[in-house]
């Protein structure tokens, strides 16, 4: 079901100088967070939030740097959060994708994972001196933030190829059409050891209805090919289709996670917002120990379907 967005959406920077409005995106786990990990007195976190998001604004005059959806880690509102911080404590590595200033990696972190094995990749590496800055952590987060395109064949991310435990993707994926979701799927399973255990976790904007919307091919728009919103069967679906194309099998844990039930969505009136008020929560665990390259090589061969 195609959708048109409307083209009025929120290009302009919220006026976070009022605390009502900051009181009502920091969540109170984030507040503390933040006075816990970073260090910041209680009556500065406002401050400190403030300084933040302008420098990211000069950056990238985007929606979700706008609204501070960058602020709290949604890491904390998965179901697979304490199998991923377990498996994190326990050596595992992990990987965030389009991580901007990496506030997963860091409430990660702060729980009592070491840092060493994690990494993060966004496209704006300048956003890297500000999550250092923001998370006042550039001497003990031992992570490595890589500048990097998914699309582009010669990346940093491939010398991590076959290497990571996990696969986190936090308002990442939800940033394309549906064909490209299958994609970008493709190419970050090539991130994972090839064997059984293996996790690509998402959490994306959602819909009860799985639909896309349309976009106009113009400024920001004509870097996302368009949103697909998904639903928990729009998902299984999706990954049916990427395990077909690579080979590969996962067992897939979804559910459609009503934002509103924890304050974080507020309707304005409009159709959108009316049915973008959820979070696509989805886990997949392989459990095959094939890697893609060798699907590709028996069908070069003529070898499908063969053990």
């Amino acid at each position: 079901m195609a959708v048109d967005m409307n083209p009025e959406n929120p290009m302009a920077m919220p006026n976070s100088d009022d605390e009502t409005t900051l009181a009502k995106v920091v969540r109170p786990e984030t507040r503390k967070f933040i006075e816990d990990y970073v260090g910041v007195a209680p009556d500065k976190v406002e401050q400190h939030v403030q300084a933040t998001q302008r420098r990211a604004w000069k950056v990238a005059p985007f929606p979700y740097v706008g609204q501070m959806t960058w602020l709290n880690p949604y890491i904390l509102l998965h179901p697979s959060h304490d199998r991923v911080l377990s498996r994190l404590k326990a050596g595992a590595s992990i990987i965030d994708c389009g991580c901007m200033i990496a506030p997963d990696l860091r409430q990660l972190a702060y729980e009592g994972a070491p840092t060493d094995r994690m990494y993060g990749f966004d496209i704006e590496s300048r956003f890297f001196d500000i999550s250092y800055d923001f998370y006042s952590d550039r001497d003990r987060f031992r992570g490595k933030l890589l500048e990097a395109d998914v699309f582009k064949s010669q990346s940093p991310l491939n010398n991590l190829e076959g290497q990571m435990d996990i696969v986190w993707c936090s308002k990442f994926m939800h940033l394309f059409n549906r064909e490209t979701q299958i994609d970008v799927a493709v190419r970050l399973i090539k991130l994972l050891k090839p064997t059984p255990g293996s996790m690509f976790v998402g959490s994306q904007n959602g819909c009860e209805i799985d639909y896309e919307i349309s976009l106009p091919n113009d400024g920001f728009h004509a870097q996302t090919r368009g949103f697909w919103l998904g639903n928990k069967e729009g998902i299984e679906k999706l990954w049916k289709e990427v395990s077909e194309l690579t080979g590969t099998r996962w067992e897939v844990e979804a559910r459609l996670f009503d934002l509103r039930t924890v304050g974080m969505h507020k309707e304005d009136g409009s159709e959108y917002k009316k049915r973008t008020g959820y979070n696509l929560q989805w886990t997949c665990t392989r459990v095959d120990g094939r890697h893609v390259l060798m699907s590709k090589v028996k069908r070069a061969f003529g070898m499908e379907g063969r053990k």
